[in-house]
């Protein structure tokens, strides 16, 4: 019996809507450079930080999006705004008030190497970064990572606090890196019973 697909709604292709609060689960893409591996390099010679983030619970769950930090010591302005941006990472997964530089939450932003934010889960706001050509190519909207919500925000208590679970290491983590399972895989909503 023939089906008639044109009234279908969803698909592949959706967009999280502009300016939504989602849980995610970072992961690092290693491109082999830094000290782990855990850093790409472009073609300019710039190193950056590719990160994957995977929606991990709502009506969102399962979509991706994709975000690279530059994090190179010859870039000092990009980097340092990179920093600031996985600073708010860091407050948004470990519950950390931004403002705070003396507690002992305060000081698990210390001593951190890039790797280290393979797994981690906080809350990101995804946003839509409209349709670009460049070189040529024109390239469709797609999601980004337009903000972190941490403890100061106003949206925090309907989202966080965060809780981290361990994952499978990534490309990114060293050979020699305990075997941990994988994060649970939750059921979308339109498979359920």
């Amino acid at each position: 019996m023939p089906i008639n697909f044109s009234d279908a709604s969803g698909g592949f292709n959706g967009l999280i809507p502009d300016n939504t609060p989602v849980v995610v689960q970072m992961s690092v893409i290693g491109g082999g450079a830094g000290q782990h591996g855990e850093l790409s390099r472009a073609t300019t010679g710039t190193e950056m930080l590719k990160c994957k983030f995977t929606v991990v619970s709502g009506e969102h769950a399962q979509k991706v999006f994709y975000n690279n930090f530059i994090v190179d010591p010859t870039k000092e302005r990009a980097t340092a705004i990179s920093h600031g941006k996985l600073k708010s990472i860091l407050d948004s997964a470990f519950d950390i008030d931004p403002k705070d530089v003396t507690s002992a939450e305060a000081r698990t932003r210390r001593d951190r190497d890039y790797q280290d934010f393979d797994g981690l889960r906080f809350i990101a706001v995804a946003g839509i970064e409209g349709e670009k050509t460049e070189n040529g190519n024109t390239y469709p909207p797609k999601n980004v990572l337009a903000g972190v919500i941490t403890n100061d925000h106003p949206d925090w208590g309907k989202y966080g606090p965060v809780a981290q679970v361990q994952s499978a290491p990534s490309a990114a983590a060293p050979a020699n890196a305990p075997v941990v399972p994988p994060m649970p895989v939750q059921k979308p909503k339109w498979a359920e019973d």
